[in-house]
């Protein structure tokens, strides 16, 4: 098979790759028989400790983390040493770690029933930083691995479809939040600059990173904040075409002027750092044929996300092309027309899902055969969601919300995933149906006891 000959030739200028003795077999999806490698670009997992010359979770002093320890790195299981882990930052008002010893996630052990899974915990501080010039500089990838328009490091049926992330986690999306600078909106993956133009800026003296895509990924595990009710909390994800220009005042997909220029600006654009649009499922703007070939139909507002253990599959499909078109060329809080992409996700291992979606589709929507929800607006078509530069796991460097607080507690700086991350995975292309349906079934005997 096409990845069985990438490790034993060195195809594409790849070495000849082999996971290190005593980490655990990568998950066997024929996604892999046709990409670059032949194993997994990033894929971060909490079931092992230590491998050959390798250790999973490592505190600041370079030991393995037991239990209770605070988490500097995260090791990237399938690649070697120091290629594509996941690590804080040190303390620095330059791009580093603002919040010290609170920018740390901590192991623990969450319990279900008798049944205990190591994880990461967040609680809204803290976050990793992914280098991805230490991948690409390591394997020379003849083009960008993660983008909207897919990548040509795959053999067909896989290449040039877009590109997919996973995660497995518990949220505590509604647990007493005691920490002023955290408010409700949480990021789970993200790579893109802070847009200057916005009125707020990072803390002062605080510079936020330039590495990082111009028009990366963002995924968003809630995208609304956490004093509105329960019910509207749900999960956003981009590029999309509602995103500023960085030369300000403009969107990217036409030369179109922001109608709202700073400091007003549209509310979901202007979170001074980029949020993502609002998954709005199937109900606006999707064409009859997208919505049921491609996405639930559901009637207004967004398929809710919930808090408890899920897996969560999003989605940037290069194969499903979705325009955007406002009538008059205008559209609500100032929109540009836009044509590009679709964009969706999957929700798994939580029941409470086939109870809240909202056109009523028993269990389709607690699973990753069928998409839970479907963005309204279209991803931008050929951006780079993540290459040779950084990204953010868990969260965030500091830098404010639009939502304030109190009268005298400032602007919310932290907005960072809140609860429990057991496994992060990138793919550099779509899953098939049937990779889907068979990662399916591995989580559901894998994570057995906190299925519900």
């Amino acid at each position: 098979m096409f990845g069985q000959l990438i490790k034993a030739f060195g195809s594409f200028g790849s070495p000849q790759i082999q996971a290190s003795t005593g980490v655990p077999p990568f998950y066997p999806l024929a996604f892999y028989e046709h990409s670059y490698l032949g194993i997994p670009f990033y894929h971060f997992r909490s079931d092992w400790t230590k491998a050959t010359n390798l250790k999973n979770f490592t505190t600041k002093n370079g030991q393995v983390a037991q239990v209770g320890d605070k988490v500097e790195v995260w090791k990237n299981t399938y690649l070697g040493v120091g290629q594509g882990d996941a690590t804080v930052p040190p303390v620095s008002m330059n791009g580093g770690n603002y919040w010290g010893k609170e920018g740390y996630p901590t192991l623990v052990e969450r319990s279900y029933g008798s049944t205990k899974y190591t994880g990461l915990q967040f609680t809204g501080t803290e976050y990793f930083e992914i280098d991805g010039g230490t991948v690409t500089q390591a394997y020379n990838p003849p083009g960008p691995i993660f983008s909207t328009g897919g990548t040509n490091l795959m053999t067909y049926p896989y290449s040039k479809t877009g590109a997919s992330f996973l995660f497995v986690v518990h949220s505590d999306m509604h647990e007493p939040v005691t920490n002023p600078t955290v408010d409700g909106l949480q990021s789970l993956l993200y790579s893109r600059p802070y847009h200057p133009h916005v009125v707020h800026g990072p803390p002062p003296g605080y510079t936020w990173p330039t590495n990082v895509e111009d028009y990366g990924i963002q995924v968003w595990f809630q995208g609304w904040n956490a004093d509105l009710p329960p019910n509207t909390a749900v999960p956003a994800l981009g590029p999309n075409i509602c995103q500023y220009n960085t030369d300000a005042g403009f969107f990217p997909m036409r030369p179109k002027p922001n109608p709202n220029p700073p400091p007003n600006c549209t509310w979901w654009c202007g979170l001074g750092f980029g949020a993502g649009v609002l998954q709005g499922g199937g109900h606006v703007g999707v064409d009859p044929g997208t919505v049921t070939t491609r996405c639930p139909p559901t009637f207004g507002g967004a398929a809710k996300i919930l808090d408890g253990f899920q897996v969560l599959l999003f989605e940037f499909d290069n194969t499903a092309p979705y325009d955007r078109t406002w009538p008059g060329g205008q559209g609500a809080y100032g929109l540009a027309d836009g044509s590009g992409m679709l964009m969706r996700y999957y929700t798994f291992g939580n029941s409470a899902y086939t109870q809240t979606i909202n056109f009523p589709m028993p269990g389709m929507s607690n699973s990753l055969s069928h998409p839970r929800s479907c963005a309204s607006l279209p991803g931008a078509p050929n951006r780079i969601l993540f290459n040779s530069k950084i990204a953010f796991l868990g969260g965030m460097p500091p830098c404010p919300s639009i939502q304030q607080i109190g009268p005298s507690s400032g602007w919310p700086q932290a907005h960072g995933f809140r609860g429990t991350i057991f496994e992060v995975m990138m793919f550099e292309g779509l899953l098939s149906r049937g990779d889907r349906k068979h990662l399916e079934a591995l989580f559901a005997k894998k994570y057995q006891a906190a299925i519900t």
